[in-house]
Order: structure tokens, then sequence, then C-alpha cells
């Protein structure tokens, strides 16, 4: 057995911890976002997991949201692992943005419009929380986007 073979034992094993065993009375959707959401614990929990010997480097995520975080200075997707290809642009808002909020907030009218998932809205919803509790813990840190143009120190 190689080491990578080892190391996705480690983390299926880890898997188990957090995951219930199926039950007939849950949905197959729900079936699929408990496992999405073990996963996603997982991955976000991965750096306290010691890599398997023989191993180069500990793999260390850093939490972006409740969907991504930075791995091997990757942004991947944590309920599966997918990197997000270098093409792709990407957006990053600050809690202390105070446009966030009320971005997220339109974005996630869209998403129920839409009909997006149970799953992704309820991620969504801790997400804009977390955006609300830290403009109402820090008002002093509120600022409008762009202010600081990257200042040193104060962008």
């Amino acid at each position: 057995m190689n080491v990578k073979e080892m190391f996705y034992i480690t983390i299926a094993k880890k898997l188990l911890e957090f995951m219930p065993l199926p039950d007939d009375d849950i949905s197959e959707e729900d079936q699929k976002a408990l496992f999405q959401e073990s996963l996603s614990r997982i991955l976000l929990d991965i750096g306290k997991i010691s890599p398997p010997e023989g191993s180069l480097e500990r793999i260390e995520t850093r939490r972006l949201d409740n969907k991504f975080g930075i791995t091997n200075n990757r942004v991947v997707k944590t309920s599966n692992g997918e990197a997000i290809p270098d093409d792709e642009p990407v957006i990053l808002f600050r809690a202390r943005d105070y446009l966030a909020l009320p971005t997220l907030l339109d974005y996630k009218d869209r998403c129920i419009f839409d009909g997006c998932t149970v799953y992704h809205l309820d991620l969504l919803n801790k997400i804009i929380k977390e955006f609300s509790d830290f403009s109402e813990q820090h008002p002093e840190r509120m600022k409008q986007p762009g202010v600081t143009r990257g200042a040193v120190g104060g962008g």
C-alpha cells in the first residue's frame, strides 16, 4: 500500500466518525448533504490528522467560508476537495466591507428564486449570520470597499 492509499484510508476512517449511518427515513438529498457536510468538516479539520509515515508534507486547510478553503496554496471546495482551476475567476468578500452583507442577501434571494438546494442555502445562511455578527460586534472595522486602495497595514 502506498502513502496516498494509506492517507485515503485515514480520511475514510475519519469520515465514519462524523457521518451517521444512512437511515431509511432520510431522503437521498439529505443523505448527500450529510455526506458533504461530513467531508467538509474532515477537510477543514485535516490539519489535525497526522499524515501517513513517509509523506513529505503536512496538508493544512485554511477555511475561507463554509464551502471553500485553501489547501497547498489552492482554493478547494471542501465538500469534495476539488481545486478551483487557475483560469476560473473567483471573488472574496470580507465581512468588514459594508456592502458585502447586502450583496450576500441579494445573492440569497436569487438562489431561492433559482431553486438552489437546501444544502447550499443552509451554508449561505451560516455565512450571512457570520457577516451580520461581525458587523454588530465590530462596527469600528466596517468600511467602504476599496477605500484603503491596498495601503500597507490598512488594506
